[in-house]
C-alpha cells in the first residue's frame, strides 16, 4: 500500500491548495493541516475497521487549545472545517514538542482551535476589487501576520464583494486576491490592521489592486506568507 502524506503548516501553501483555516465562516488558528490518502495499484483505498493511523509532528510551541477538525469536501467552491464527531476513534496527545494524533480518517484532518471574537471588538474584512473580479475566476483570503491562521473570503451576490466573517480586531492582516483572466494570472495584496469601523455596518474595506503577474510569480510570493 503507498501512503501518500502532506503537513501543510505555511499560511501561503493553505492558499495555494485553497484549504483556509475556517469553520463555517469562524477564524480558527491551525497546529497544522494534514492530507492522508492509501492507495494500491493506483487506486485508493480505506482503513480496515478498526484501525487508525498514528501520527507525530513537532510544532513549537505546543498548544493545548488544539482540537481535531475534520475537512469537508461536499461543497466544491467553499472548503469548511468541521469538529471532530467521532472522538473515541480521533484523539490527540500532547508532547512537551510535539503532537500525537490517531485517526480513522483519510483525506483532510487538522489540529485547530477557534479564535474567540468579541462582538463588540469584532470586524469583517472586505476586499475591495475591481468588478470584473468575481467568485467565477477569483479568490480572496485574509491572513494573519501573527497567527498560523487564513481567513476565506466568500463573494457576496449583493455586493459583488469578498467578506469575511467576523475577526479579532488590533490584528496586523494581509488581503491577498488571486485571480485567472483568461489565459492571464493576476495577483494583488495589501496589507492592514482590523480595527472596529467608524461606520454602523462593521465592515472594513481593503482596497486591493491585482496586477498581472505569471503563476511563478504569485508562487514565490505566497512562499513568503
Amino acid at each position: 500500500v503507498q501512503v501518500e502524506l502532506q503537513l501543510v503548516k505555511k499560511k501561503g501553501d493553505m492558499i495555494r491548495l485553497n484549504k483556509p483555516s475556517t469553520y463555517n465562516d469562524s477564524m480558527l488558528v491551525t497546529a497544522g493541516e494534514i492530507f492522508i490518502r492509501l492507495k494500491k495499484d493506483g487506486q485508493p483505498v480505506q482503513l480496515a475497521p478498526g484501525v487508525r493511523i498514528n501520527i507525530r509532528y513537532i510544532d513549537l510551541p505546543i498548544n493545548q487549545q488544539m482540537n481535531f477538525f475534520i475537512g469537508d469536501e461536499t461543497n466544491s467552491a467553499h472548503f469548511n472545517w468541521l469538529p471532530n464527531s467521532d472522538p473515541v476513534n480521533n484523539t490527540i496527545f500532547f508532547g512537551t514538542q510535539s503532537y500525537e494524533i490517531y485517526t480513522n480518517r483519510l483525506r483532510w484532518i487538522s489540529l485547530a482551535y477557534s479564535f474567540g471574537v468579541s462582538s463588540s471588538a469584532s470586524t469583517s474584512v472586505t476586499a475591495d476589487i475591481a468588478p470584473y473580479f468575481t467568485n467565477a475566476n477569483t479568490t480572496a483570503f485574509t491572513v494573519f501576520k501573527d497567527l498560523r491562521s487564513v481567513v476565506a473570503m466568500h463573494g457576496q451576490l449583493n455586493t459583488r464583494k469578498f467578506i469575511t466573517g467576523k475577526l479579532p480586531v488590533g490584528k496586523q492582516i494581509t488581503v491577498v486576491v488571486i485571480s485567472k483572466q483568461g489565459n492571464d494570472y493576476y495577483l494583488g495584496y495589501e496589507s492592514a490592521v482590523t480595527v472596529v469601523p467608524t461606520s454602523g455596518s462593521l465592515i472594513q474595506h481593503v482596497r486591493v489592486v491585482p496586477i498581472k503577474k505569471s503563476l511563478p510569480d504569485i508562487l514565490a510570493y505566497l512562499s513568503t506568507l
